[in-house]
């Protein structure tokens, strides 16, 4: 069994250098244009938060962590779809009602097209706009200066070669029937030379940079739309986490199951999921107004943001870029868990722990180190198990949440994955020392297992304490009870095979006694078994193989599906059962 899972430790920042690991600052030959990110709004003109006025308390959290980050924001007024007229919704295709996205959906693709209304009014030259409830990475300024590195290195013109690319597939990429293109991975510790940007620190030909996310695919020959497929890997990334503890909801996960830990990387948009963070220069501004503000509002913001930049379902294609992991993330604030959102239910749950996935040094979780004026920040390291580790109820739940469903628009199929899959699947909660927390309604007799903390793992723990006690050598009421009941269980069942077997007995002899009664009536004859069509004499022989589901929808009213156990960093199998 695994020893205790660690909710956070601290790492001591000497001048922002982690000991016995590569410094993640910004080398001294960083080019003039890369200083623009260091800026009070990350190299853009202006920094939007977009949020409903009522929600006073993710504002204030935004203005705090903003502060902290010595970023300046502003924010933009969201609204709720049942408070938009109805004229105000476009509608240029004649559709029934119920084919109308829901008030929620329809807040918010308004609520984001405020945020492009005001890049456009104000004619800015280009905004970052993000949603009320992201955190992001104390580092987020290196973070971006890297992400412009190689963001220029996909979309800047060679410095030897001003009429070509380092990516062979921009800017247009090769379609399906053109002939194979190679594109090999650039590394970002050798990034090729360009001409320097003269616009925007990243990059002159960019019109959305998609940096905050629930998900993306790398682009590949095969998926929709021409979308360029050069990708820039920044290996030994120390504001990566493990590989362990990163998830998305786009399947496969190549960034984790193909590339080693501490892996970040820089690519086109393709199928992205969820508009946490992104940029848009002004001409984009003015091209999302006309293809997304004014048609339409046939699917949620983010899945019409994806159209946008691959170019299909009658859209152009635009040249979109983003980072993996994403470098904004949902912050889940302590408190109830319906106040997580505005436009879904996330039940009555109360959440003990706040957490962010996939940002090592929070912000907001490093709140008070800031204030301080520390820099020990603390890394946050599997947050939600360390804690979570006392109970037993919510480790399942977070256990169970770690399966994403994933619906593709493009193909029509659904695509199940697990955040975080383990082939360990005796999944029991430990305290912070490491001891096995036993509830009565547990296994009341496990194998002592060494725990790796020097602590007797064959005992029980008091779930508050976390101090060992003594297993009971007696079965607790719950145990006896579930041997009665199953003993109960396997006699009726023994009675019931006996019955059923003495019915096709007696069936049996009753059926040789009227067969020997009709062999001897000479009016009767039986036809021959060679006699019989092949179908009949084959009908016993035959074999239906069960059909195997890879990536297929399969319909929840003809069949029960039923889950194999996966392995590391694999998808869920189905067989029809």
């Amino acid at each position: 069994m695994a020893s205790s899972v660690m909710l956070f430790f601290k790492a001591q920042v000497l001048s922002g250098v982690v000991p016995g690991v590569t410094s993640f600052l910004p080398p001294s030959s960083s080019p003039g244009w890369a200083e623009d990110i260091n800026n009070a709004t990350l190299g853009f003109q202006k920094v939007f938060v977009v949020g409903l006025p009522s929600r006073t308390d993710r504002r204030d959290g935004m203005l705090l962590q903003a502060s902290l980050s010595d970023v300046d924001i502003e924010f933009v007024d969201g609204i709720l779809g049942k408070d938009i007229n109805e004229k105000a919704i476009p509608q240029t295709k004649k559709k029934d009602e119920n084919q109308r996205m829901g008030l929620p959906v329809i807040g918010s693709w308004r609520a984001h097209m405020n945020a492009i209304h005001e890049v456009v009014r104000r004619n800015l030259s280009s905004a970052l706009i993000l949603e009320d409830d992201v955190d992001w990475d104390v580092r987020i300024r290196e973070q971006l200066r890297d992400f412009a590195f190689s963001t220029n290195a996909l979309t800047q013109p060679l410095r030897a070669t001003p009429s070509s690319y380092s990516d062979p597939t921009f800017p247009t990429a090769p379609s399906d029937d053109s002939p194979a293109v190679s594109v090999a991975d650039i590394s970002f510790h050798h990034l090729p030379a360009i001409l320097p940007p003269r616009f925007s620190p990243y990059g002159d030909n960019w019109d959305v940079l998609w940096i905050g996310h629930c998900g993306m695919h790398f682009p590949a020959a095969g998926r929709p739309g021409a979308v360029p497929r050069g990708r820039v890997i920044h290996s030994d990334d120390v504001t990566v986490p493990e590989r362990r503890y990163l998830w998305t909801l786009n399947d496969p996960f190549t960034l984790k199951d193909q590339y080693p830990e501490h892996t970040r990387a820089a690519h086109h948009v393709q199928e992205g999921v969820c508009t946490l963070g992104y940029a848009v220069t002004q001409k984009a501004a003015r091209q999302i107004l006309h293809e997304i503000a004014l048609r339409d509002v046939s699917d949620a913001f983010d899945i019409t943001m994806r159209f946008f930049c691959e170019g299909v379902r009658g859209h152009r294609r635009h040249t979109c870029l983003t980072v993996q992991p994403a470098l904004f993330h949902h912050h889940r604030p302590a408190g109830p868990a319906k106040a997580l959102s505005d436009i879904g239910d996330h039940g009555d749950e109360f959440r003990e722990t706040a957490s962010t996935d996939m940002v090592r040094w929070s912000v907001r979780m490093n709140a008070d180190v800031l204030l301080e004026g520390r820099r020990d920040f603390w890394d946050v390291i599997d947050l939600i198990q360390g804690a979570n580790a006392n109970g037993m109820v919510q480790l399942g739940r977070q256990f169970l949440s770690a399966a994403y469903l994933m619906a593709s628009y493009d193909t029509g199929k659904f695509q199940m994955r697990m955040a975080n899959p383990t082939n360990d699947q005796n999944l029991v909660a430990v305290t912070e020392k490491g001891f096995e927390v036993t509830d009565n309604f547990c296994a009341a007799d496990k194998t002592p297992t060494d725990s790796g903390t020097g602590g007797n793992a064959g005992n029980q723990t008091d779930p508050k304490t976390g101090t060992p006690v003594a297993r009971s050598k007696s079965g607790t009421p719950g145990v006896i009870s579930g041997v009665v009941i199953a003993v109960l269980a396997i006699v009726s069942l023994i009675g019931i095979a006996t019955w059923f077997f003495l019915k096709r007995r007696k069936a049996a002899v009753a059926g040789r006694k009227a067969a020997v009664a009709g062999s001897q009536d000479p009016s009767r004859t039986s036809p021959h078994y060679d006699a019989l069509p092949s179908q009949t004499k084959d009908v016993h022989m035959q074999v239906y193989p069960k059909p195997e589901l890879q990536g297929s929808s399969p319909d929840p009213s003809s069949h029960q599906i039923s889950p194999q156990a996966p392995g590391p960093h694999s998808n869920y199998r189905y067989e029809l059962a």
